[in-house]
């Protein structure tokens, strides 16, 4: 390998830590040039923050930083309609503040941490249930399925050995999933829109989230599934979607010419 300077470097392996999220992605959006409002984008959020407080306030995607912006907008925005194209299953974050006592205790461990995590598969110290699935009762499986849970995050996508690659094992932990959203959400449509179809759970990475589910139970939230109702064009006023004719839900009520103030 040649450098810009001149020189020439020869190694048995190149690893390339560039950063693969480093630059703004604009999304090619029919019609966002015309929009008269602010545009916002989370990899490239102002370092002054912004004040939505009042405003009306449209999200276009569910990624994880979608998952772990909308709790927040929602708390400020007056309105808040999230743009949905591809549902992702989510996992609490558990974020919390980590005693002393507690991380003393990690420091000590780091050793066998580390050791845990380099003979691991995910490069974690964390590994799937000892035993298979199915020689478990099913009030043993459920039981495997909260713990995991409990301890949030990705480390729900290897609750049960062989997870990602047997369809039975992991249609009880999507299943699992499905049951926890439905149980937060309250307009059953809604539920079912934010529940993914077309991947099973852990093959896509799983998000983490801090109250996302929680938050279309809020009067000022509403969602948008665009598989249903796709995004035509941006106005000077807002989205504008293909509306379907389909029964009065949270999830398809508000004007599409609702202004937006940013994404």
């Amino acid at each position: 390998m040649t450098t810009d300077a001149g020189s020439v470097v020869t190694a048995r392996h190149l690893l390339c830590a560039t950063g693969s999220l480093s630059a703004p992605n604009r999304p090619d959006l029919p019609g966002l040039d015309d929009f008269d409002g602010e545009i916002l984008m989370t990899a490239d959020w102002p370092h002054h923050g912004v004040d939505l407080a009042g405003r009306k306030v449209a999200v276009v995607g569910t990624g994880s930083s979608g998952i772990q912006s909308v709790p927040l907008l929602a708390e400020q925005a007056e309105a808040l309609t999230v743009f949905q194209r591809s549902a992702n299953f989510s996992v609490p974050a558990f974020n919390r503040p980590i005693p002393d006592e507690e991380y003393a205790e990690l420091l000590d461990q780091l050793e066998e941490r580390r050791a845990a995590s380099w003979a691991s598969a995910a490069g974690s110290p964390w590994t799937s249930h000892p035993t298979e699935a199915f020689e478990l009762s099913e009030e043993e499986r459920r039981e495997v399925l909260e713990e995991f849970w409990e301890k949030g995050g990705v480390l729900f996508g290897k609750t049960f050995p062989r997870q990602t690659v047997d369809p039975e094992i992991n249609a009880l932990a999507r299943d699992y999933a499905a049951e926890q959203i439905r149980s937060i959400v309250r307009d059953p449509r809604t539920a079912d829109d934010l529940i993914p179809v077309d991947h099973p759970i852990g093959t896509k990475r799983i998000c983490t989230d801090s109250g996302y589910f929680e938050t279309f139970n809020r009067d000022n939230v509403a969602l948008v599934n665009l598989r249903r109702e796709p995004l035509v064009t941006f106005t000077k006023w807002g989205p504008r979607r293909k509306r379907r004719r389909t029964s009065s839900t949270r999830s398809c009520s508000r004007p599409a010419s609702t202004p937006s103030r940013g994404r």
